[in-house]
């Protein structure tokens, strides 16, 4: 884990486990401070990109204080991931089924 801290920011660079998963602790209560999750890079040659379409969110973000609501300790960011450089065989009859086409317009 690599640790930085500029204008009130503070960087942390994770690195996720075999299960694809990650932990971040935080001691104390952030009433106005905001956790981000960005992807960096992909240790997959084959799955590293990441979608930069404008209307994506590109980041996930977690309320970081015990005064939201929220019962439980444990909080979960929303799921980011890498796009495959080559679709699967299988995703054609998906993006049928679902009604769109290679490229997301509609059938």
């Amino acid at each position: 884990m690599q640790r930085r801290k500029w204008c009130g920011r503070v960087t942390l660079s994770k690195v996720t486990d075999a299960s694809w998963w990650y932990k971040v602790e935080v001691d104390g209560d952030h009433e106005d401070d905001i956790c981000e999750v960005k992807l960096i890079k992909s240790p997959r040659p084959n799955c590293s990109e990441i979608d930069t379409e404008f209307h994506l969110q590109q980041s996930a973000k977690v309320s970081i204080t015990k005064n939201n609501g929220i019962v439980s300790d444990v909080q979960s960011a929303n799921p980011l991931g890498f796009l495959r450089k080559e679709h699967l065989p299988s995703c054609a009859k998906v993006l049928k089924d679902l009604g769109v086409d290679d490229d997301g317009t509609p059938i």
